[in-house]
């Protein structure tokens, strides 16, 4: 059997939310447009269902998204055939009301298959889409219903009763949702923690030994300290250890939490579905995102430690002095600095002002980044060796990547690593760990970095 073409599940629905706005006077003729979008008549092609399946492995494991796929099947082609039905019947014909009653039941039954379960985290992305789909109805319900269900003979205080009514609904069903992704998005970020494993042991020639393992993704990390290559006592050794096992972790979970803020982009929209939407949105619920921790965050650290599993002396990420190391943020437009064997120094350029300064600019050889003035920069692509950036590039918001910066024999390295803006999101700011703060080595330069993101609804424009 040929392979389904892959869609972009997040691309579809943030089709929705931008075309909402717009689409409001013709609303009913909208949902034609997002039947066709979430279930494409190509065979080829996957429907959005069966995209969230295959494009959330950061999320929940293989087995988890399987299952919430499979035992969700039945629902997802009842609500199928309810929409097909609404959207083929003759407009003006009485059926029309019918079926979207029956599409709107349809979603319900399929919202409530989720939400309540005692493992309702596992479910989210695939309630973000539910949530569009059962909004987008329900506003429809507002829009045409006097259309739909005429009053007869005419009763214009019992037309004014039912958009009410209609509307109470709308709101309710918006004010349900919202509070489902707070609590579960809560349940989700304490489940994914649990689910990755750090043990600090001694091996049998008393050498620390250090294991990270993230059973969601598969990926382990072992780590041996060879004392022939250190100073470090073994105390200090499983200290450092420690440490470590916490930055892979912290690495490990960010960018988890960058995945599902992706996931949950569509969210921070659904206000939009609203009657008077930005009037209502605050009436009903006083917050603009669905969780705080969501309107920015960080994604790392990312070092030759948290990214490369291998025996050595390694230290970790550690406490950063956000005030000392960390940049005040705004919309990049390029970095500057210095290398020679990895990068020395190292600067971000925003809007209006300069990033901090990181490692000594009294050595290397300068040079300065610009994007195309065609593109924004939403991320980098590093390259880390022996505990220090050995070059980077930028990343562009076509996914285009500008010229390599630094030790040109870690250009395009195969084991460069990227930290790029989840969808929905803009690269604002960085945070970073000086190789000089390390007790490996010696001389300047970046040992860590973290990039800061923020959702773009959330930035003035």
């Amino acid at each position: 059997m040929a392979k389904l073409k892959t869609k972009n599940w997040l691309q579809m629905t943030e089709v929705v939310v931008e075309e909402i706005a717009e689409k409001i006077p013709v609303v009913g003729e909208f949902v034609s447009f997002v039947l066709e979008l979430f279930w494409p008549e190509k065979a080829e092609e996957q429907n959005i269902w069966e995209s969230v399946r295959d494009q959330t492995t950061e999320l929940v494991d293989s087995k988890v998204r399987e299952r919430a796929y499979n035992d969700r099947l039945d629902a997802i082609r009842d609500v199928h055939e309810k929409m097909s039905d609404f959207t083929n019947a003759i407009t003006g014909s009485a059926l029309k009301g019918t079926y979207l009653t029956n599409t709107i039941g349809a979603l319900e039954s399929l919202r409530n298959s989720m939400v309540g379960d005692e493992q309702e985290y596992e479910f989210i992305p695939l309630v973000a889409i539910t949530a569009q789909l059962e909004l987008l109805v329900r506003r429809v319900m507002y829009q045409k219903g006097l259309e739909y269900y005429p009053n007869n003979p005419a009763n214009p205080e019992k037309d004014k009763q039912d958009l009410q009514l209609w509307e109470n609904k709308l709101n309710e069903c918006y004010k349900e949702y919202k509070t489902y992704f707070e609590r579960a998005l809560d349940k989700w970020w304490t489940w994914r923690g649990e689910q990755i494993k750090i043990k600090v042991s001694t091996g049998k020639h008393r050498q620390p030994l250090l294991s990270v393992h993230d059973a969601v993704l598969g990926e382990k990390f072992d780590f041996e300290y060879l004392y022939e290559y250190g100073t470090l006592t073994h105390k200090q050794a499983m200290a450092h250890f420690e440490e470590l096992g916490d930055s892979i972790t912290q690495r490990l979970r960010t960018e988890a939490h960058g995945a599902m803020a992706a996931a949950i982009n569509s969210s921070f929209y659904l206000h939009r579905f609203l009657v008077n939407p930005e009037d209502k949105e605050k009436a009903i619920l006083p917050k603009l995102s669905i969780c705080p921790a969501f309107d920015q965050f960080t994604i790392g650290p990312v070092s030759d430690a948290t990214v490369h599993a291998s025996s050595g002396a390694f230290k970790g990420y550690g406490a950063v002095d956000y005030d000392r190391f960390g940049d005040p943020g705004g919309v990049i437009i390029g970095a500057s600095g210095r290398f020679g064997d990895w990068i020395d120094c190292f600067q971000l350029h925003y809007e209006g002002h300069l990033g901090k300064l990181i490692g000594s600019a009294n050595t290397g050889e300068f040079s300065f980044q610009t994007p195309p003035y065609d593109r924004r920069i939403t991320g980098l692509n590093l390259a880390f060796s022996d505990n220090r950036l050995r070059a980077f590039c930028f990343i562009f918001d076509d996914d285009s990547q500008s010229d390599w910066f630094g030790n040109e024999a870690y250009f395009n390295d195969d084991k460069a690593y990227v930290i790029n803006a989840p969808f929905g999101y803009l690269w604002s700011g960085a945070i970073y760990r000086p190789a000089e703060m390390s007790s490996v080595g010696s001389g300047t330069g970046v040992e860590a970095i973290a990039l800061w993101f923020q959702h773009k609804s959330t930035v003035k424009s």
